[in-house]
């Protein structure tokens, strides 16, 4: 049995096709599905990459401002005065009334109670807070000058409340209530 040019080239056609199918079916196909399972793990992890950088930033975020914090601590800190407290705000307190010619009426001091979910259970704090509520006549510009001297002194005070009140009566003096929280070392 001979074969023809024709046969020989229908049968040499059906063995490359039949070569091109099993390298289609048998090579190409599985690598095709690796490349695509390979493709989604890295789109994972990029996504991963992506979420870990964006934490990265806001862990260095918070460590700066944990930072800032801590400097700003340490300014508050090295003002503080341990046990004298009371006493040189009430003396300054007298300074200024006298040379900025501030008319104290009422001077009452008291110790701020915290709620009782608020304080701390067992141990107690460092610091307690004293309410000193003021009234008093006083211009506007010796006002300013009254509280930022208030503001120099070497420990924490906060001014909770500021009312003042025009009197036609006392006109260039305002009536002022102020009330601050000084913040003094508990000795226990």
């Amino acid at each position: 049995m001979v074969l023809r040019n024709r046969e020989k080239i229908m049968i040499f056609l059906a063995i490359l096709a039949a070569a091109i199918w099993a390298f289609d079916h048998f090579y190409y196909m599985p690598q095709k599905k690796k490349i695509l399972e390979l493709k989604a793990e890295l789109a994972a992890v990029d996504s991963k990459l992506t979420q870990a950088m964006a934490f990265r930033q806001g862990v260095e975020t918070t460590e700066r401002e944990i930072g800032r914090l801590e400097k700003e601590m340490q300014v508050y800190r090295a003002r503080l005065l341990r046990g004298e407290e009371l006493r040189t705000f009430l003396k300054q307190l007298a300074k200024d009334s006298e040379q900025l010619r501030i008319k104290i009426i009422s001077l009452s001091p008291q110790e701020a109670k915290l709620p009782e979910e608020v304080e701390p259970k067992g141990k107690t704090g460092e610091y307690k807070k004293v309410i000193v509520r003021m009234i008093m006549w006083a211009t506007y510009p010796s006002l300013e000058r009254f509280i930022g001297n208030i503001e120099l002194l070497p420990f924490l005070i906060s001014v909770d409340q500021l009312k003042i009140e025009r009197k036609e009566e006392k006109y260039p003096n305002l009536l002022v209530t102020l009330e601050m929280g000084v913040q003094i070392y508990d000795k226990k």
